[in-house]
């Protein structure tokens, strides 16, 4: 995951209350946290969207146009980034990538199978490669 800007840049997580941001609005309705992460600190953002879209896409061609600040995948901006129409910002704040995503409908109990899963995988990402 990656923000991305075409304009002014925040310093902090914190920062982006006083920045225009582009929200994402997920499949079940509810809103993306921004994620972000830092000497072991894992920090979530509720940042301040005028903007909300369900489509990275859309997102990424909004901050393009100045309409704010996103936080899309890293394939998402790759050629707005790679011919510098848009910039990384926050980056020492970023997460590490993720090797495994798993969703599942957050409004059902997660199955006993599907929770012995998330621990392994959870368990593997502490102790690294």
């Amino acid at each position: 995951m990656q923000c991305v800007v075409q304009a002014d840049e925040p310093g902090t997580p914190e920062e982006l209350q006083r920045h225009h941001c582009i929200g994402h609005r997920m499949p079940s309705g509810k809103f993306y946290r921004w994620e972000f992460e830092r000497a072991g600190q894992e920090l979530l953002v509720d940042a301040s969207c005028p903007v909300v879209l369900d489509d990275e896409e859309l997102m990424v061609e909004s901050a393009i146009e100045g309409l704010g600040i996103a936080y899309v995948a890293d394939w998402a901006a790759e050629t707005a980034l790679s011919d510098g129409r848009l910039r990384k910002v926050l980056t020492a704040w970023m997460p590490a990538p993720e090797r495994v995503a798993v969703h599942y409908p957050g409004h059902r109990a997660v199955p006993p199978a599907l929770r012995a899963f998330l621990d392994i995988v959870k368990d593997m990402r502490k102790k690294g490669p």
